[in-house]
C-alpha cells in the first residue's frame, strides 16, 4: 500500500516526517521550504495519486476515509482567498477524475472499490462545505465564483486563447459568465478592468482583441455589457443591439393604455392552487418559440395599485384592506392589475431576458391542483392542456436544487408554482441590486426567516440569483407588500438618491418589527 495510506494506519504523522518522505520519492522539488510545500498543498496531490490508483484488492475502508479526511480539514491552513481557491481547484479535479473512475469500474456498483469511491467523493463535497464555512462563504456561492474566475481569465487574457475560441467559450458557459466574483464583480466589469490595463500599458494588440471580442458578445443579453466598456473601446454597439429578440418583440406588440399607465396582456392566462383558495394573487402564462425557448409569465396582483394606504409603511384599516384584497383577487373573467414579470428562457434553462411591467389581466381560467391532472387525460387537444405541458416542461430546464427532477403527477402542479414564485422573487431581487435601491430580502432558512434590507445570503437554490425577496403573496404576506411599493416608487418610477436614504430607513423599521414579531 501506498505511504499516504500507511501514515493514516499508523495515525496522525508528523507533517515534517511526510514531507520529508516525499521529497525522497520526488527529487524534482529538493531545495522547496517546507512553507512553501505546505503553501502549494502538495498533500493533496499525494492524496490525489492514491485515490486514483486503488484497486479491488487496494481501497479504502469507511474509517480510513474519515481519517484522512480529519486530517485534511485539521491542516489545511489558508488566510487569504487564493489559498482556499486553490484548494477548491485541487478537491474539484480529484473529485471530477473519480467520478469518471467510478464510471469505468468493472466490478458491480455495490462493490467494495465502487463504495470506497462513492465515501470519497461525498468526503469532498463535504470538506469543500466545511472550508467554505469556515471562510463564512455559502459552499454554492465560492464554488460559481471560483469558476466563474476561472473561466473569465482564460476568455480574457488575449495570450492564451484567440478570438473564435474565446467566442466558443462564452457560449458554451453563458450560464457561469452569467454570475460574478466574491466582489460582485460582472464579466463585463472584469472586461473593462482588462481594457484599462491594456489601454494604460498602450497594448494596441490586446485592444484590438477586446475590441472584436465586444464586438462579437454585445448581442449576448446575460453578460450585459455596460456602456462603460462600449465607450473605452469607442464602439457604437449598445447592449441591445438591431437584433430584436422574441421577449423584446412579445412586449413592443402589448398594447399601452395611458390612462392607467398599463400594458394590456390577452394571453391564455390560468391561475393554479389549492382548492381552499379564496384569494388568488398569482396566475401564469406560457408560449413556445419557434426556436424551442420559452416566454414565460408570471403575473402577481398589484394590491399595491388600490390606493389603500395611507402612508408609505403601508397602514391602512384592516376592514378596508380586507374588501380591496377580495376585490384584487385574480378571479377569471375579470381585468385586474398586476404586476407582471416575463422572462424569455432557452431550452436548457438559461434566462436570456427578462421585463417586469405593470400590467392589467383577465385570468381565463381558475384551476384547482386536481384540475391540472383532469385536464391533461380529458382535453388533449386544449388551451390549456398546452399550457400545462409547456409549463411541465419548463419546470424540467429550470434548475434549482430545492426541487425533485421527477416529481410525482399528483405534486407537479404545486411544485411548477412555487418553483415559478421563488423565480420571481429572485428576479425582482437582480433587479433591486441593478437599481441600487433598498430591498426587502429574507436571510436564513425558510423555517427560521430574517427580514433585511440589505444584500441576503438567503439560499433560493438557483444558480443565477443569490438573494430572494418574497414578492408573491401581497394578499397574505406585508413583506409582498413593501415589495410591491418599492417597484413602484423605485423601478417603475425614478428616484432620488435622498428619496432612496430616506426610503431604506422606513424600510428598516419595518424589518425590526417583523423580525421582533417572529420570535
Amino acid at each position: 500500500m501506498s505511504n499516504v495510506f500507511n501514515l493514516f494506519k499508523k495515525g496522525i504523522p508528523s507533517q515534517k516526517k511526510f514531507y520529508s518522505k516525499y521529497i525522497e520519492n520526488n527529487p524534482g522539488l529538493n531545495g522547496i521550504t517546507y512553507k512553501q510545500f505546505k503553501k502549494n498543498n502538495y498533500e493533496l496531490d499525494e492524496f490525489y495519486n492514491y485515490f486514483m490508483n486503488m484497486s479491488r484488492y487496494d481501497f479504502l475502508s469507511n474509517m480510513e476515509i474519515t481519517n484522512i479526511f480529519k486530517y485534511l480539514s485539521n491542516n489545511l491552513r489558508y488566510e487569504r482567498y487564493t489559498t482556499l481557491k486553490s484548494i477548491v481547484i485541487s478537491l474539484n479535479k480529484t473529485k471530477d477524475d473519480l467520478v469518471k473512475k467510478r464510471k469505468t469500474l468493472t466490478d458491480t456498483l455495490d462493490s467494495n472499490l465502487a463504495k470506497s469511491v462513492e465515501n470519497i467523493i461525498s468526503h469532498i463535497l463535504m470538506l469543500k462545505n466545511e472550508l467554505a464555512s469556515k471562510y463564512n462563504y455559502n459552499s454554492l456561492e465560492l464554488e460559481n465564483a471560483i469558476e466563474f474566475e476561472q473561466i473569465s481569465r482564460d476568455i480574457l487574457n488575449p495570450e492564451k486563447i484567440d478570438e473564435f475560441s474565446a467566442i466558443g467559450n462564452i457560449l458554451d458557459n453563458l450560464e457561469i459568465l452569467s454570475y460574478h466574483d466574491l466582489k460582485g464583480r460582472s464579466f463585463s466589469d472584469l472586461l473593462y478592468k482588462y481594457i484599462m490595463h491594456a489601454k494604460v500599458t498602450n497594448n494596441k494588440e490586446k485592444l484590438n482583441y477586446y475590441k472584436n471580442l465586444v464586438t462579437y458578445i454585445s448581442n449576448i443579453k446575460p453578460l450585459n455589457i455596460k456602456d462603460d466598456v462600449l465607450k473605452e473601446l469607442n464602439l457604437n454597439i449598445k447592449p441591445i443591439v438591431s437584433v430584436t429578440s422574441a421577449l423584446d418583440q412579445k412586449i413592443s406588440n402589448l398594447e399601452y393604455d395611458e390612462r392607467s399607465n398599463r400594458y394590456l396582456v390577452k394571453d391564455f392566462i390560468i391561475s393554479i392552487d389549492g382548492d381552499d383558495t379564496i384569494r388568488i394573487d398569482d396566475a401564469l402564462s406560457v408560449e413556445k418559440t419557434s426556436d424551442g425557448n420559452f416566454i414565460v409569465g408570471i403575473h402577481i396582483t398589484d394590491v399595491y395599485s388600490l390606493g389603500i394606504y395611507a402612508n408609505e409603511l403601508l397602514n391602512c384599516k384592516k376592514e378596508k384592506e380586507h374588501v380591496c384584497k377580495i376585490k384584487a383577487s385574480l378571479k377569471e373573467f375579470q381585468k385586474k392589475n398586476c404586476i407582471s414579470l416575463f422572462l424569455e428562457i432557452s431550452s436548457n434553462g438559461i434566462v436570456l431576458n427578462h421585463k417586469l411591467l405593470p400590467t392589467k389581466i383577465e385570468v381565463d381560467r381558475n384551476l384547482i391542483y386536481n384540475d391540472v391532472l383532469k385536464i391533461l387525460y380529458q382535453n388533449p387537444n386544449s388551451e390549456y392542456t398546452k399550457t400545462i405541458i409547456n409549463l411541465t416542461s419548463l419546470y424540467s430546464v429550470i434548475e434549482n436544487s430545492k426541487f425533485p427532477v421527477c416529481p410525482s403527477k399528483e405534486n407537479l402542479p404545486h411544485l411548477i408554482v412555487n418553483k415559478l414564485m421563488l423565480l420571481y422573487g429572485c428576479i425582482v431581487s437582480e433587479e433591486f441590486l441593478n437599481k441600487n435601491v433598498a430591498g426587502f430580502y429574507l436571510s436564513g432558512d425558510q423555517g427560521n426567516n430574517f427580514y433585511t434590507t440589505k444584500k441576503s445570503k438567503y439560499d433560493a437554490g438557483f444558480g443565477f440569483c443569490d438573494t430572494y425577496t418574497k414578492a408573491t403573496k401581497p394578499m397574505y404576506d406585508k413583506s409582498s407588500e413593501l415589495c410591491q411599493f418599492i417597484i413602484h416608487k423605485c423601478l417603475f418610477n425614478k428616484i432620488s438618491y435622498y428619496e432612496k436614504e430616506n426610503l431604506e430607513k422606513k424600510l428598516q423599521l419595518v424589518a425590526d418589527s417583523l423580525n421582533r414579531k417572529s420570535k
